[in-house]
């Protein structure tokens, strides 16, 4: 197929802990179902099951766009890196030039077709709950303390210049520095702690796009994840989550009638890519959850709940999820191969 590239490493721990945080970021689903020998048919024309078990496979959903070399695996090898391109463009300069990020991923990235669509004017949409969070700012303040490095490099100076400072009253006193060496390289090593996490331990990030459909009215900025040093590559990727974080945002739930008009296990299932408009706007998200009641008074229900609640991963953190996969695969199969 033309999914994208990934590995999973594990070491005791379920099926579901494995490959869950993997197909949240992907398009791909896994499928499963019970085989009983002598009644069912062969769920796979590739191999042929000799007993009854449990079987399994990866599903790659419809998809369309991307680059298209003909070789399966090669496209989604491309499919990987062109959206990690996406999503570093999106976090090194998206802020000056908004949109690139998103015509980067149109043009490279394969794109997930919904199984089906819903409309304002659709009869069965019988629940919806939408939620909205305002914009908290449109920019982050993370750290509190001084870089390592910078904050040896300070407690050195100091040091180094405590010490000459008193070598030099001593000598022009004409006093000599024997006796006395030991306590001024003591109170040196106890006053160079003075400008410890001073300088640089604060680090500001702002997206530059919200700033401007913000106004001059909008909160400036929040202050997140406290104690950690400023300007490193960790505090850098703290910003880019916070960044995301207190952006403004749009959920939604919503549960539909079957066959109203799409029908459950016919036109979608669970972890379906299905689509609905409100109020002008296309939204798109996976079926969750699809529950059967059968009663003698209200016959066949079926309720679909589309979306959740949980919270979004930002682009910054998918990629980096992302790389880490894609690296290990590498070095897999680079011990394989040696």
């Amino acid at each position: 197929d033309r999914s994208e590239w990934t590995t999973m490493q594990a070491r005791m721990v379920s099926l579901e802990e494995l490959f869950d945080p993997v197909l949240k970021d992907s398009d791909v689903m896994i499928e499963m179902g019970f085989f009983i020998k002598g009644r069912d048919k062969q769920p796979s024309d590739r191999v042929t099951l000799l007993s009854s078990q449990v079987w399994m496979r990866v599903i790659d959903r419809p998809k369309s766009g991307g680059i298209n070399t003909g070789v399966a695996p090669l496209d989604g090898l491309a499919n990987t890196i062109a959206q990690m391109i996406a999503d570093g463009v999106d976090s090194l300069i998206g802020g000056f030039l908004p949109g690139l990020a998103e015509q980067i991923s149109t043009h490279l990235k394969q794109t997930e077709i919904p199984s089906c669509i819903w409309t304002e004017d659709s009869p069965g949409i019988i629940d919806a709950t939408l939620e909205v969070t305002h914009p908290q700012a449109y920019s982050v303040i993370v750290g509190g303390k001084s870089p390592t490095w910078l904050n040896k490099l300070l407690q050195l100076a100091i040091e180094q210049g405590i010490i000459a400072l008193a070598t030099a009253a001593l000598t022009a006193l004409s006093i000599p520095i024997g006796g006395l060496g030991g306590i001024i390289g003591a109170v040196a090593g106890a006053l160079s702690t003075i400008l410890d996490d001073v300088f640089l331990a604060f680090m500001k990030a702002t997206n530059y796009k919200a700033k401007r459909e913000l106004g001059p009215l909008a909160r400036p900025e929040k202050f997140i994840n406290g104690g950690s040093a400023g300007y490193t590559f960790s505090s850098k990727q703290r910003a880019d989550q916070g960044i995301f974080d207190i952006a403004g945002k749009r959920r939604a739930k919503v549960s539909i009638i079957d066959w109203a008009p799409h029908a459950a296990f016919r036109d979608f299932d669970i972890g379906h890519l299905v689509g609905w408009e409100d109020e002008g706007e296309m939204f798109a998200d996976r079926v969750e959850s699809i529950e059967v009641v059968d009663t003698r008074e209200d016959r066949v229900i079926v309720d679909s709940v589309i979306g959740d609640d949980e919270p979004e991963k930002s682009p910054q953190q998918r990629n980096q999820e992302r790389f880490k996969r894609l690296f290990s695969m590498f070095n897999a199969m680079t011990l394989a191969t040696n």
